[in-house]
């Protein structure tokens, strides 16, 4: 007879200044926002007017975040727009024959070191582009290859060396690998496979040039800089008609699977810009998602089968807003904040490094709207779609800066500790009773699932009880059952004094799926 087996990979999710737990992590250290390309200013309290890059940068410390991200290419005017009209403030020109001629170059620019030096961000996601930028798409010649390792094993031992001091974690990525690939614009597929294997070569110089940069910093820095792929295509969380290109020619599947398999392409992170789950009541495709890319991802990295983190996710309150109306409203405001916090809840849920909003401003343009960086106008809401934390003006109803609840919400939750407890052993359980049976043969019905408990006996219940420090704000099962077995079965209970406990009260379901197509009496 087959028992309900339980996953119980148990987060616990406690709000205090001081954590029982003997693993985990504050959730300011897995959550970050980014920050590019921002179409208004809302100006900080400084002396002096600040820089667009580091007005963004004191906002999204002040939510208390500990990840930021922020664009790092050769049109810095472009990614952070000069609003205060004074010319000391505007980022110079960057390339090829100027001051800043490469990525390392402008990173030493006092922007991005007064950004970088902040002791708040503990990690600093990049989206990177080498200043000498090659054309991949038809191959990569030595020459194109040497440029990229060049340039990525610079900018790598510089922040290495600058910031040896500091134990930061510094990640190097792409932007958006199928929006990048973009096969769905070339209509002859024989064309196809030079393409993919041209960028699976260009990924492969990006990580040779960190790894050497690595080796040329030597081993006495206390930072860390990753090499980090991002796909944004995922089959298994989309819905129907949302990817353009067929299964296997996405990203995911055609340069990450295939690449490490044929090519030898291996980097040290993987990020997806996920946004399969903007849409009120399917926020679970995150989860789908992520297990469709731990099938897929390779796990020979430094990081193993934990290299995966959400790149971007975020929602447009614009879609969300009542008929008739071009700015926000109590209504769409409940509803952005309500899909976001669940689809940030699901990430840490499942497992992975981080999860970074998209974004501080709102960046993305109504149709019809122009924007010129050279000489930026600040836009309104009525002429923006809504991916913020912080909303410009809508006049004449909001002649101010707004602030989105999601923004306190998130601010609430970054002084918050999670533990998850993989069950490896029970050093993080406070007791157990009952009979308890594990297995960690890896399964295909239980993706990214180290290691699993059931009940030994159908007719003996089996009990953990956990014990924390301060309020409990969340706390999660991954539990996958057998042919429909009823997850009624599970009971929660709480208690303040480990006496008297409350009534039981069963776990709400997420979702249930079937993780391997193959298997579909298991379900999660």
């Amino acid at each position: 007879m087959r028992y309900p087996v339980l996953a119980l990979v148990f987060h616990l999710t406690i709000s205090a200044a001081f954590a029982a737990q003997s693993e985990g992590r504050w959730l300011a250290e897995f959550f970050g926002s980014t920050h590019t390309g921002g179409t208004y200013s809302v100006p900080t309290t400084r002396s002096v007017p600040v820089d667009h890059l580091n007005e963004g940068a004191d906002h999204i410390e002040a939510l208390g975040a500990g990840v930021l991200k922020l664009w790092l290419n050769s049109v810095p005017r472009e990614n952070y727009p000069n609003f205060t009209g004074l010319p000391a403030l505007a980022f110079p020109v960057a390339g090829r024959n100027t001051a800043y001629p490469t990525m390392a170059s402008l990173l030493a620019h006092p922007f991005y070191r007064e950004a970088i030096e902040r002791p708040a961000f503990r990690t600093i996601s990049f989206v990177a582009t080498e200043f000498s930028r090659v054309t991949w798409r038809d191959g990569l010649s030595a020459v194109e290859e040497a440029a990229v390792v060049a340039e990525f094993r610079e900018a790598t031992e510089y922040l290495l060396r600058t910031y040896a001091t500091r134990g930061k974690t510094f990640i190097l990525q792409n932007w958006e690998g199928d929006n990048l690939l973009n096969l769905d614009l070339f209509p002859d597929q024989a064309t196809w496979p030079a393409m993919a294997d041209g960028m699976a070569a260009y990924f492969k110089a990006r990580q040779r040039g960190v790894a050497e940069g690595r080796a040329a910093a030597g081993a006495g820095s206390s930072s860390q800089v990753w090499n980090a792929i991002e796909i944004n295509y995922n089959w298994g969380g989309s819905r129907a008609g949302d990817i353009p290109v067929p299964e296997e020619w996405t990203v995911l599947n055609r340069v990450v699977r295939d690449g490490y398999r044929d090519h030898g392409l291996l980097a040290d992170l993987y990020s997806w810009s996920n946004w399969s789950s903007k849409i009120p009541g399917q926020e679970w495709r995150l989860l789908t998602g992520i297990d469709y890319m731990r099938a897929r991802v390779p796990t020979a990295g430094p990081f193993g089968a934990n290299a995966i983190f959400l790149g971007e996710f975020g929602a447009y309150e614009n879609s969300f807003y009542s008929s008739g109306l071009s700015h926000h409203s109590p209504t769409s405001d409940a509803t952005f904040t309500s899909v976001n916090l669940a689809q940030f809840h699901h990430a840490w849920r499942a497992g992975l490094r981080h999860a970074i909003f998209w974004q501080l401003y709102a960046n993305g343009l109504q149709a019809g709207v122009d924007f010129s960086w050279a000489n930026p106008v600040e836009k309104t809401q009525q002429e923006l779609v809504g991916t913020w934390l912080i909303r410009p003006p809508a006049p004449p109803l909001y002649p101010n800066d707004t602030y989105t609840t999601l923004h306190a919400r998130f601010a609430g939750l970054m002084d918050c500790w999670s533990t998850e407890d993989n069950l490896s052993d029970f050093s993080l359980v406070h007791a157990q009773a009952g009979g308890w049976a594990g297995s960690s043969t890896p399964q295909t019905w239980a993706p990214g699932v180290l290691r699993r408990l059931y009940r030994s006996s159908a007719a003996t219940p089996a009990s953990l009880t956990y014990r924390v420090e301060g309020d409990l704000v969340d706390w999660s099962i991954a539990a996958f059952l057998y042919n429909g077995t009823s997850g009624a079965r599970l009971r929660g209970y709480t208690s303040h004094d480990g006496t008297t406990w409350s009534e039981p009260f069963a776990f709400s379901v997420v979702y249930t799926n079937a993780p391997d197509p193959a298997l579909p009496a298991w379900t999660r």
